[in-house]
């Protein structure tokens, strides 16, 4: 359950789905102070205790233009919609599905895993330093 609207947890999944057609802008990371998972979904914030949260789920809006940063070690399944999105992976695996042109993705931490499948779209960036694996 969350107060925020589109982020839900259940059975483990931390899922956060967009709430406008794009401009979105997510962020989950450990809160340093209370060491809870915190999500952020275009300016509401709220934290769940660690041990709830076994994985991530964003789906973005079918506008594109969306932002999502995972700054944590758990995995995350990614999609973008609409091209010219921006998600940031965390340090374990990301698995990100791309949909339209112009997207970026950056691998940020170096031990991480990324399995990036583009659909669609032309003109997209992939950063290290991460591992990161490009299917088209």
């Amino acid at each position: 359950m969350s107060n925020i609207p589109g982020v839900s947890l259940h059975w483990g999944n931390l899922a956060i789905t967009a709430t406008h057609t794009s401009g979105n802008v997510a962020v989950v990371q450990i809160d340093p102070s209370t060491q809870k998972v915190e999500v952020t979904l275009n300016g509401n914030t709220e934290e769940f205790a660690a041990g709830l949260v076994a994985n991530i789920t964003y789906k973005g809006g079918s506008g594109g233009s969306d932002s999502f940063t995972d700054d944590t070690s758990l995995v995350s399944l990614d999609y973008g919609y609409g091209g010219n999105n921006t998600f940031t992976g965390g340090s374990s695996y990301n698995y990100v599905y791309f949909h339209g042109s112009g997207n970026t993705y950056n691998a940020q931490y170096a031990g991480s895993i990324s399995d990036v499948f583009e659909n669609g779209g032309t003109g997209d960036t992939i950063r290290g330093p991460g591992t990161v694996y490009t299917y088209h």
